[in-house]
C-alpha cells in the first residue's frame, strides 16, 4: 500500500486483518531494516495503541533485533486531520 505511493520504507500491519504483523516483519527483514518507528493509524490511540502496539508489537520486534521507537498519537490529535473533519462538517459532507 505505502510502497505503491512511493514510500518503500513504510510498512502497514493490522491488528485484526491483512496485512498482518508477520507480513510487515517479513518485508522489513527482506529490506534489512534495523530501526522501526511504530505509528498507529487509529483515530484514537486507545487500547490497541497502548497494549497491542506499544507493548506486544514493540516487544516482539525488539526480540527480533529491531530498534523500536514509539510515536503513539491518535490521528484525531493531529491538527491537519482535525482541520479535515471541520472542513467536511462546514461543507455538509458525510
Amino acid at each position: 500500500m505505502m510502497h505503491a505511493q512511493g514510500h518503500p520504507n513504510c510498512h502497514v500491519a493490522t491488528i485484526e486483518g491483512y496485512p498482518t504483523f508477520d507480513t510487515a516483519v517479513r518485508e522489513m527483514k527482506q529490506m534489512k531494516a534495523r530501526k522501526v518507528i511504530l505509528v498507529p493509524l487509529l483515530f484514537v490511540a486507545g487500547d490497541h495503541a497502548s497494549n497491542d502496539i506499544s507493548v506486544e508489537w514493540k516487544q516482539q520486534l525488539e526480540e527480533l533485533g529491531f530498534s523500536v521507537e514509539l510515536h503513539i498519537e491518535g490521528l484525531g490529535e493531529v491538527p491537519e486531520i482535525q482541520d479535515l473533519y471541520v472542513q467536511k462538517m462546514k461543507n455538509g459532507s458525510k
